[in-house]
């Protein structure tokens, strides 16, 4: 029974260090304004292992994890054509990834509480979002880059360990 309760407990507590991924890009810019975080889009394709890589090997790392709570996070299946409202308009996540530019899979985009874009710079360019993948280090670097404003004066790709 005390093996029963430990385990249970674990459980419990694991669950609640997970951040609430919202499939929902409405309840997910309401919460981020009323919580005053910034909204983390996570583009991804169920038929690309390099996404596939990210949630089994990246979302499920303890640091990420820790990260990721201080963000309200948002996965999107961007070959989904399901319509959703966004900017008062009715679109799909393919469409949503275009207006970020994302060119693959997995992607990142990060917004402001109000719901703006964050561009930043990598390799020099200004861009909205950041695509391919990143090891469990480099994607808690860049989560941290995000949460202390770095991108006004740093560009991301000098955060990157590889």
């Amino acid at each position: 029974m005390k093996h029963v309760k430990t385990i249970i407990t674990f459980l419990i507590l694991f669950t609640m260090a997970v951040p609430a991924m919202s499939q929902s890009i409405e309840s997910a810019m309401s919460a981020a304004k009323s919580e005053g975080k910034k909204v983390l889009i996570i583009f991804y394709s169920h038929n690309d292992s390099w996404s596939q890589k990210l949630e089994k090997e990246v979302l499920t790392y303890q640091a990420a994890l820790a990260e990721m709570s201080k963000f309200v996070v948002v996965k999107m299946d961007g070959d989904s054509e399901s319509k959703f409202q966004y900017g008062g308009k009715s679109i799909n996540a393919k469409e949503l990834s275009g207006m970020f530019s994302v060119t693959g899979y997995p992607s990142f985009v990060f917004m402001n509480p109000d719901g703006s874009a964050i561009s930043f710079k990598y390799n020099g360019e200004t861009v909205t979002s950041l695509s391919g993948y990143l090891d469990a280090a480099d994607f808690v670097e860049m989560l941290k880059y995000f949460l202390a404003n770095k991108q006004t004066d740093t560009d991301l790709s000098t955060m990157f360990g590889n």
